[in-house]
């Protein structure tokens, strides 16, 4: 039980009670290998939409009670079977197992779009880049494109998801 405790709490990122970095990528790249190839998998990028000015503005304090309170509403918000971790400062990454369909990932992206302060004057919102998984996919690869649909939604004012759908540029699943 000891022994279990300890690799619980190597796994688990200390703010937000979410896998770390490190354990994310390990989980989400296994199951990456075993996944069936019949089915549609979902990695999701979601970011704090200008959380340095947060910080700036509110405190390192607030800004991490910010954190604690969007990983809570990332562990309401998924199903049990979904990895969900904490990868950088205000970034967390969500692997979706065996998607029914676009739409019920794009749900899940407007329940996190209603994500609210626990302070009434301080302001939060998220924005999230989405890559579908249907083919042989590394985590790197996975990772890169959320990231790009990410970066569309950061571009494009924030506080919405955008859906990577390759090279030629990602279309926005509006907020």
């Amino acid at each position: 039980a000891e022994k279990e405790e300890l690799i619980q709490r190597s796994q688990a990122d200390g703010l937000t009670g979410l896998y770390n970095a490190a354990a994310t990528r390990k989980l989400v790249s296994e199951s990456m290998e075993r996944r069936d190839r019949q089915k549609t998998n979902a990695f999701l990028m979601i970011d704090c939409d200008d959380f340095k000015s947060i910080n700036d503005t509110f405190g390192h304090l607030v800004g991490d009670q910010m954190l604690e309170h969007i990983g809570k509403c990332l562990k309401r918000s998924f199903r049990s079977s979904d990895i969900i971790g904490r990868v950088g400062s205000d970034e967390f990454v969500a692997y979706m197992k065996d998607v029914p369909s676009a739409d019920f990932v794009l749900r899940k992206c407007r329940q996190l779009s209603l994500i609210r302060p626990t302070a009434d004057s301080t302001p939060l919102s998220v924005s999230i880049g989405v890559a579908f998984i249907k083919a042989k996919t590394t985590y790197e690869d996975a990772f890169r494109m959320a990231d790009e649909a990410l970066y569309q939604a950061k571009k494009n004012g924030g506080n919405r998801a955008v859906v990577y759908t390759g090279p030629l540029g990602s279309v926005s699943a509006g907020r």
